[in-house]
């Protein structure tokens, strides 16, 4: 058996290095899928992108129409065969391959039992990572790839038989004749070596193995436009090819299908990968199974209570904890997404509108009530009752310019930018802290425009209103550039309706343990590069086509070049959760956290520190912060206002004062030092949660109020 599988290893890569040549013939299956058998994609990059365009798993289906195959894509950006980040009891990989998870927190449940997993094939992608250690680190990575196999081989994930494991070796690095980008010929030498590594373990272990190296280059080499977005990371075209490329390889050469009947097959696995991939990338794991999934809540106590006071309270008092409410949550999505396998299975077997039938969700487990522990219903005041609670610095004057009122989508505000045409743009968070399934996943980004000149907002337009938790936009190349945990989205509109027509992904791999610490207050410094940051419990692997995969865990800043891909690790620093970043006219940063409320002056600990190592040293600020926490930070320059007050330093805090706090900034040494003046304003409303400020084309200064008489996130359930 071993030899039989040796042969198909070798026969996999000739035929995946050879099937666009004519001149070798028919290709003949090297592989075999049987009815109703599980596949997981497990690996890096190359296999994360895979599910957004579905094209692999729809040659699948649709090579195998009547199997009734389950596929679920496990992929992660930058995971390598011994490197894998995940924050606390994200699963380990062989519970995900199992559907298998150790109970957690005192709950005997198997969380991951609908996850439908139980792989009877592993499709593995891995090396593009790994082979940026060289010559030098091949031995080392021959090791691991073959003790990974070798552990993987000795599994019974399906419960009764090891895993069929088929390899493939990452695509080759395109030359895009780009100067702005690497041409790739040093990535692809040690890519080829790689490569070469990787089909000798698979021999070795009698596994198939597919080269996609030397394939992906001879598709760039026949293709008329790119097939890779930096050189490194399939667009859908590629993936389209790859999907081919590696159907081909594994069961010969592939029947005709209607390109309508393939589109609608894609479609259909398309819609099932957005909730496969909202449970597998849960958003606020940290509060679903992490340390904050296990907080005690009680009846008419605003806080959680520790397990000593826990157990002097009545039974009947004690609330759902995060776990109970959101880790249930979990469940109604493997069934929305087995659903949906059912759909799959339908079109791929039939043809015309009776073979896609309509979803029913109405097998869902119900959801959990999470029950609020507020004494009592908060009050809101509208946007013009607001002004009246506010006290304004002297010789100021503050004005409503939209509120949920006239434009009931602004709702959860988070940040704002004012574009070209002097418009003013914000991320909505509707569906904080994060999307509940069978709901509408509509976060928006909206713009604002007074079109009359009176000083309000008149009229409102939906730039996109399908997103999911915006915690950060910034302009870019005629579009904008969005968070979209765990990605980083470029949007743009093309035919001038102000509605976005193109998305695309550019960055995978940041970490959505817990929104309040995802990646925030995007901004770009004077030499156009955007800088981002988040905070503790986060573990973030981001590859790129400059080097190894950029990995930092609990809190950093970061800076990315889009017009390069260049992304790395700006200030790696502990920052419980910062949240305010800004640059003066000397390009010199100043990023606060918002736990703490304090600045840091960026270039004083802007470090060349790798992971894991981390700066330490506590970096000295502009003075410090009398309240916390800070929800944003903008420097003033307006001749709106005195000569005092230009360049001061405006921090929106949002509990110990509900306001706009007001420094004074001035040169001390290589750094500088900050004097409190009078506030810009403060409010006695209690729900004010100023949280982001910018100065608009006319020189006023624009804020927005997140307003939620709920702030912290640890004192209640986050539902």
């Amino acid at each position: 058996m071993s030899r039989t599988r040796s042969w198909w290893a070798a026969l996999g890569v000739s035929l995946a290095v050879v099937w666009m040549s004519p001149a070798f013939g028919r290709a003949a299956a090297t592989f075999e899928l049987r009815e109703k058998e599980h596949i997981s994609i497990i690996g890096n990059t190359l296999a994360e992108r895979m599910q957004y365009d579905g094209w692999l798993e729809t040659v699948l289906h649709a090579r195998f129409p009547k199997h009734e195959l389950v596929v679920r894509n496990l992929g992660f950006s930058g995971d390598e065969i011994a490197t894998r980040l995940r924050s606390k009891n994200f699963g380990t990989p062989d519970e995900w391959l199992s559907g298998k998870a150790e109970p957690i927190g005192g709950y005997e449940e198997n969380r991951f039992e609908g996850t439908n997993t139980r792989a009877d094939v592993v499709f593995a992608f891995f090396g593009y990572n790994e082979s940026y250690a060289g010559q030098a680190g091949l031995d080392e990575f021959k090791k691991g790839l073959t003790e990974w196999m070798t552990h993987t081989l000795a599994q019974q994930y399906n419960g009764r038989s090891a895993p069929r494991v088929v390899l493939f070796s990452p695509i080759a690095h395109e030359n895009l004749r780009n100067p702005d980008l690497p041409d790739g010929r040093e990535n692809n030498e040690r890519l080829a070596l790689y490569t070469t590594a990787m089909g000798e373990v698979a021999t070795a272990h009698g596994v198939t193995f597919v080269d996609l190296f030397n394939t992906s280059r001879k598709l760039y080499e026949a293709a008329k436009s790119p097939l890779t977005m930096q050189g490194v990371h399939l667009n859908a075209e590629g993936n389209r090819q790859i999907a081919q490329v590696i159907d081909r390889a594994l069961f010969g050469d592939p029947p005709a299908h209607r390109p309508e009947y393939l589109e609608g097959l894609r479609q259909a696995v398309v819609d099932k990968n957005i909730y496969w991939f909202h449970r597998y990338r849960v958003t606020d794991g940290y509060s679903t199974y992490g340390d904050r999934a296990f907080l005690t809540f009680v009846r008419g106590n605003p806080r959680n209570v520790n397990p000593k006071q826990a157990a002097e309270v009545a039974k009947e008092d004690i609330l759902p904890t995060n776990y109970d409410v959101l880790q249930r949550e979990l469940p109604v999505l493997d069934v929305m997404t087995a659903n949906r396998d059912r759909r799959i299975w339908a079109v791929a077997a039939g043809s015309g509108a009776k073979a896609d039938p309509k979803i029913d969700d109405s097998d869902t487990p119900p959801f959990i009530d999470a029950k609020t522990n507020l004494t009592a219903p908060p009050a809101f005041l509208t946007g013009e009752e607001s002004l009246t609670r506010m006290t304004v610095g002297e010789g100021l004057k503050v004005e409503l310019f939209a509120s949920e009122k006239e434009f009931p989508e602004l709702v959860n505000p988070v940040q704002i930018a004012f574009d070209t045409k002097g418009r003013l743009w914000v991320a909505s968070w509707k569906n904080y802290p994060h999307w509940q399934p069978k709901t509408p996943m509509d976060d928006k980004l909206l713009i604002l425009e007074d079109t009359n000149g009176d000083g309000k907002a008149d009229k409102r337009t939906v730039f996109a209103g399908d997103l999911s938790n915006p915690t950060g936009f910034e302009f870019y190349n005629g579009g904008v550039i969005v968070a979209q945990q765990p990605n980083l989205v470029f949007l743009k509109d093309t035919n001038g309706d102000d509605q976005y027509d193109v998305k695309e992904l550019l960055l995978h791999g940041f970490d959505s343990a817990d929104t309040h610490h995802a990646i925030n207050s995007f901004t770009f410094d004077p030499g156009g590069a955007l800088y981002m940051q988040e905070g503790v419990f986060h573990r973030t692997q981001v590859e790129t086509p400059w080097g190894p995969t950029v990995r930092q865990e609990d809190g950093g800043v970061y800076r990315f070049e889009p017009r390069t891909w260049k992304f790395e690790v700006f200030i790696p620093f502990n920052f419980p959760n910062p949240h305010g970043h800004v640059f003066d006219g000397w390009g010199r940063s100043i990023v606060f956290d918002a736990t703490g409320g304090q600045p840091y002056y960026g270039p004083s600990f802007s470090t060349k520190k790798y992971y894991p190592a981390m700066e330490t040293r506590q970096a000295p600020g502009p003075g410090k912060v009398r309240v916390r926490p800070v929800g944003g930070v903008e420097l003033l320059s307006s001749r709106h206002f005195p000569e005092a007050m230009q360049g001061n330093m405006i921090v929106l805090n949002t509990i110990g004062f509900r306001g706009l706090l007001n420094y004074r900034l001035s040169e001390d040494g290589a750094g500088l030092k900050s004097e409190e003046v009078e506030p810009i304003l403060q409010s006695a409303d209690e729900n004010f949660r100023p949280v982001d400020a910018e100065v608009g084309p006319d020189g006023a200064l624009y804020f927005i109020d997140w307003h939620n008489p709920v702030i912290g996130h640890m004192q209640h359930n986050l539902r």
